[in-house]
Parts: C-alpha cells; sequence; structure tokens
C-alpha cells in the first residue's frame, strides 16, 4: 500500500471532477455499467421494502382495527429482522 508522502499532489489540472458541475459530481459514478446495475438493483429493492411495509400495515389495520395488533405486528417483523441479521453477521465473523 502506498503511503501517503507517495502519492501524487492533486491539481486542477490533473483533477477532472473539478471540472464537473455541481449536479454531475454525484452521479459521474454511474457512468460504470455494473455500478448502474447495483444501484439501481438497490433502488428497486428498497422500494419494495417499503411496499411491503405499507401493505403490511395496511392489512392489518383493515382485518382487525386495531392499532396494538398493528404494533405488535410491525414489531415482530423488525426483531426477526434483527435476529436475522445478527445471524448473518455471527457467521461472517467465524
Amino acid at each position: 500500500m502506498k503511503e501517503p508522502q507517495d502519492l501524487p499532489e492533486a491539481t486542477d489540472e490533473t483533477d477532472p471532477v473539478g471540472e464537473l458541475s455541481w449536479f454531475q459530481r454525484p452521479v459521474i459514478s454511474l457512468a460504470h455499467p455494473q455500478y448502474r446495475l447495483f444501484w439501481m438493483s438497490n433502488l428497486v429493492f428498497a422500494v419494495g421494502l417499503m411496499v411491503q411495509f405499507t401493505a403490511r400495515g395496511w392489512l392489518t389495520v383493515q382485518l382487525t382495527d386495531s392499532a396494538l395488533v398493528l404494533g405488535l405486528v410491525e414489531g415482530v417483523f423488525i426483531s426477526m429482522a434483527a435476529v436475522a441479521w445478527r445471524v448473518v453477521l455471527s457467521r461472517t465473523a467465524a
């Protein structure tokens, strides 16, 4: 690994990011097809989770008409997700 003193100095002439507008800087990495695919798949996944969360709550309220049951259902789901995440972390650490 290179030490910080071995790295070249960044100047305005060699820095292509310095020439970009405020809008182009955050999206320059999307020029890479693999990263763009990764980003879009994460976006679709996140939207799907939001839809699932909303639909589960809506269905619970429609079936039971109880705020307590809604809280229990969502609490159980969040706790199951936390347990699953903990299992994944323990398996990758071992």
